[in-house]
């Protein structure tokens, strides 16, 4: 499959996940949940100086966030750290995530969210059913 850049869909918003400030995402994929395809989105993200996408827990997905440019604050389950270029962090199911940006510079950083393998879930993401439809 390939998907131009025509065809990914550009966002804003603010607050994200009870966050604080502007977020800005660019959804490469999106509700890709298949027999063949755990791939619920992956997305580019921009987030400007002093904002954050504010705790969320992992229903059914998993989540990672690979950093790009900038520094990110991360808290992953009750643990605070700084991820720079080429870090990533992984939330699995049941686990708490969020992210800021404490610098001085934009962060960017790709987020992947695939689901849970079907056997190891008690329910699962239905088409149209992303924590980015929010956006």
């Amino acid at each position: 499959m390939i998907i131009r850049a025509a065809q990914q869909q550009q966002l804003k918003g603010s607050a994200i996940r009870e966050g604080q400030g502007d977020a800005f995402s660019t959804l490469l994929v999106k509700n890709r949940l298949r027999e063949k395809s755990s791939i619920v989105a992956i997305a580019h993200n921009v987030l400007p100086p002093g904002s954050a996408w504010g705790e969320r827990v992992q229903h059914n997905t998993e989540e990672v966030f690979y950093i790009l440019r900038g520094e990110a604050t991360v808290t992953h389950e009750g643990e605070t750290g700084t991820l720079a270029p080429g870090d990533l962090v992984l939330s699995e199911h049941g686990q708490r995530l969020a992210i800021r940006n404490d610098g001085d510079e934009a962060l960017e950083f790709l987020s992947l969210m695939l689901a849970q393998p079907k056997e190891t879930r008690p329910g699962f993401l239905t088409q149209g059913q992303t924590p980015y439809s929010r956006l």
